[in-house]
């Protein structure tokens, strides 16, 4: 959390982290409480084996974090696979009067739609979990994040290492698949 004032509580996508919103928050904690979440199975977040990844889990923990932080009058913003999970927890969790003041989605999942070609792969039996167990990690990374950027030339090195860092850990690949099955 940075900042102070009326709160933002950012969740990001699908094999990223907290670090997504890393540009963003100081512009916003000049007048709002700017919240990151790792969303569960991400980054610095729990890895627990329970096959608990789908979007309807993680809206539940973002339900739960919103109340147990007392958050009210808050702006939820998410990105991608982050938006489904905003968007779950505000339309299928309904959050009590006054907590919800605003939904941003940004380019996100929201309705049955083909899967992007690197979540088909990750839930495939034997060959997802081979793939991203034996390759290795940045160029994977790399591959991925071409795919959303429309000026690949925008991608940093920074970011690439940031998001293949987790990947360098069992529990994070296995988390990672049990999310693009539950998807």
């Amino acid at each position: 959390s940075h900042g102070t004032g009326r709160p933002i509580l950012l969740v990001h996508g699908f094999g990223a982290t907290a670090y997504t919103w890393r540009h963003l928050v100081p512009l916003l904690a000049r007048r709002h409480e700017a919240i990151t979440v790792d969303l569960k199975g991400s980054g610095r977040a729990q890895k627990p084996p329970d096959g608990h990844y789908g979007v309807r889990d993680q809206a539940g923990h973002i339900t739960d974090l919103i109340l147990s932080r007392g958050l009210t009058d808050v702006t939820l913003v998410g990105h991608s696979f982050g938006g489904g999970v905003v968007l779950a927890a505000v339309v299928g969790r309904a959050l009590p009067p006054g907590r919800l003041q605003s939904l941003v989605l940004i380019d996100s999942m929201a309705y049955r739609q083909a899967f992007p070609w690197f979540i088909s792969l990750l839930r495939t039996p034997i060959l997802g979990p081979l793939a991203l167990g034996l390759l290795p990690k940045e160029p994977q990374v790399r591959l991925v994040l071409k795919t959303g950027y429309h000026d690949p030339t925008k991608i940093a090195d920074d970011a690439v290492k940031a998001y293949a860092a987790p990947l360098r850990l069992a529990e994070a690949r296995r988390a990672l698949i049990e999310t693009a099955r539950a998807m």
